[in-house]
C-alpha cells in the first residue's frame, strides 16, 4: 500500500509517499480502506516539524482521523463488519492514563495512507448519504466542540457565546453546540 511515511523531523519535505507492508488487523481491531482524512495543524504539522509535547517515534504516518470502509476485521469483532463505513476517533489504546493513550498519527499509524488499522471500539458508523470528508471533519470536531461547551464551560440555554476563529473545523462545530 503507499503511505505517507515521515522518517525524521522537519518541514513538509520530510513527508514521502513510500510503498509499505498492508497491516493485519490484531484482536479487536478493523483495517479500514482510507476515504478521508484531515489536516490537522497541530496533531500533524506540529509533530512532523518535531515539536509536539509528549515524544514521537519515527517512522511514523500522520493522520488522525481518517474515515472510510471496513476492509477487514481481526479476531474478536463483533460490532464491526467488512463493509461498514466508518470514521476513527482520535485515539487508540487503553485509557487507563495518559501514558497508555496512543493517538493515531501520533503515536501509532495514522491515516496517511491506503489503509489504517485501528480499534473496533474506537470507530464510529458514518451514516448513508454523509460524505467521508464531511464525516471526518463532525467525528474529529463536534466532539471536542461539547466538551468544551457543555462539560468544561458549562453552558446553559439562554447564554451568549463568542467563538473566535469560527471559520474552522472546531470554530464551525463550536458554533453549531452553542
Amino acid at each position: 500500500l503507499k503511505a505517507i511515511v515521515i522518517r525524521e523531523f522537519g518541514p513538509p519535505s520530510v513527508m514521502k509517499l513510500e510503498e509499505v507492508p498492508t497491516p493485519e488487523p490484531g484482536p479487536g481491531e478493523v483495517l479500514i480502506k482510507v476515504h478521508a482524512v484531515s489536516v490537522n495543524r497541530t496533531l500533524d504539522a506540529v509533530v512532523r516539524a518535531g515539536k509536539y509535547a509528549r515524544r514521537v517515534t519515527l517512522p511514523l504516518t500522520p493522520g488522525v482521523d481518517p474515515s472510510g470502509i471496513v476492509a477487514k476485521v481481526g479476531p474478536g469483532v463483533t460490532m464491526r463488519k467488512v463493509g461498514d463505513r466508518v470514521t476513527v476517533q482520535l485515539r487508540s489504546g487503553n485509557d487507563s492514563g495518559a501514558d497508555s493513550i496512543r493517538n493515531l498519527g501520533v503515536h501509532a499509524w495514522g491515516g496517511y495512507a491506503e489503509y489504517v488499522r485501528a480499534e473496533a471500539s474506537r470507530t464510529s458508523i458514518v451514516p448513508d448519504g454523509l460524505d467521508f470528508a464531511t464525516a471526518t471533519v463532525v467525528s474529529r470536531h463536534t466532539p471536542t466542540a461539547f466538551t468544551l461547551l457543555r462539560d468544561r464551560a458549562k453552558l446553559q440555554a439562554g447564554e451568549w457565546v463568542l467563538v473566535m476563529g469560527a471559520a474552522g473545523g472546531l470554530g464551525s462545530a463550536g458554533v453549531q453546540v452553542a
